[in-house]
């Protein structure tokens, strides 16, 4: 029984560590061993932006000012913005921009039908060969378009993913917190794409072949992650670039973050149920980053659970870790970097816990 213990205790501490630690490592060893380079050349083929909005009139314009800001030939590109029955002005800003600038159009219906069945309607639409994807709110930077298209001359990629840069909000009371989760994310990221490929994109700016498109199902919730998955399944390469730039404003408080980061936990646990593939060992070539990277993280808060529970039963020397596990409990309160991390952590696993009972009430609708 001891030693069954003492296993299980020495695998959720490893776990723990692998997965925010572990591997990083591992992908950085592999950057110094095995770099895949993109070979970017300048490349200007005729280019569909989709955006999907709904009741958006507080953003549609200046993000439309935006897009026509590119630098980027305008008879290159198309705006097709999907309205997804909005009942606000959006529509009425983007009729009368479209009299103005013919390459931007404007797709509406009624009732509303979710973001999937936007950017179904947005990709069957499109025109170019490259699809873009972007929401209303962000802004890309100048040379985002192009550096995107960029990435294309390379035959062997299907997906780019741009970053996203989170703007100084002096009035947020988590941009620190905030600053080290996505740094951190970037990193991966980074160097998941300079090995191979990255696991997902980023929602506000990312572009596919459209040949590699398939429809997808009406109530996912990550389609930056689905159709990145589905462009990696056709053997084709899913790569971050950092050149390719949107910008963002920091939630103002973690009330305002809980729910987009449930949203995007839940939507990994739905990841699993629609591409059980994902976590089964060489059923899809991502299969690995998404464990280590994603599904990993959905798990730590019952790690953490399991790993302190035992230690406490075993005893000596072992309730030293739930004792530190306290410790780092108690830093969260505690101002300063580190507390900022702990917090970071914190909030992260707390919300990784709220997905799991979302899921057990199959609650979909956290839009």
């Amino acid at each position: 029984m001891w030693t069954f213990l003492f296993c299980v205790f020495i695998f959720c501490v490893f776990t723990i560590l692998y997965t925010y630690f572990g591997y990083l490592f591992f992908l950085r060893i592999k950057a110094l061993l095995l770099l895949k380079p993109v070979f970017k050349k300048e490349n200007l083929p005729f280019v569909s932006i989709v955006i999907a909005v709904y009741n958006g009139d507080k953003y549609i314009e200046r993000k439309l000012i935006n897009i026509l800001s590119q630098n980027y030939p305008p008879n290159k590109f198309e705006v097709l913005v999907v309205s997804d029955g909005s009942i606000d002005n959006t529509n009425l800003i983007v009729e009368k921009m479209s009299l103005r600038y013919p390459n931007i159009k404007l797709i509406k219906y009624f009732p509303r039908r979710g973001k999937p069945y936007a950017i179904n309607k947005g990709v069957s639409a499109a025109r170019g060969e490259i699809v873009v994807f972007a929401d209303a709110r962000q802004i890309f930077d100048v040379n985002a378009l192009r550096e995107l298209v960029y990435n294309f001359a390379d035959k062997s990629i299907g997906c780019v993913s741009g970053e996203l840069i989170f703007v100084e909000n002096l009035d947020s009371k988590i941009r620190k917190e905030m600053g080290i989760y996505w740094n951190y994310e970037k990193k991966i990221r980074k160097l998941e794409s300079q090995t191979g490929s990255v696991v997902g994109a980023t929602g506000a700016i990312y572009a596919i072949r459209k040949k590699l498109f398939e429809p997808i199902p009406e109530n996912i919730l990550l389609d930056d992650v689905y159709i990145p998955l589905l462009i990696a399944e056709k053997k084709f390469r899913v790569v971050f670039d950092s050149a390719a730039r949107a910008f963002d404003i920091v939630s103002p408080d973690f009330s305002k973050e809980k729910r987009r980061k449930i949203r995007t936990l839940l939507g990994n646990w739905q990841l699993v149920f629609y591409k059980p593939s994902i976590i089964c060992p060489f059923g899809h070539p991502l299969w690995f980053r998404f464990v280590s990277h994603k599904f990993l993280r959905l798990l730590i808060p019952f790690f953490v659970s399991v790993s302190v529970l035992v230690s406490i039963f075993l005893g000596f020397p072992y309730y030293f870790y739930a004792l530190f596990f306290i410790f780092c409990l108690f830093l969260t309160i505690v101002p300063g970097s580190a507390g900022s991390l702990f917090r970071s952590l914190f909030f992260l696993n707390y919300c990784a816990l709220l997905s799991f009972v979302y899921l057990l009430k199959k609650k979909w609708d956290v839009w």
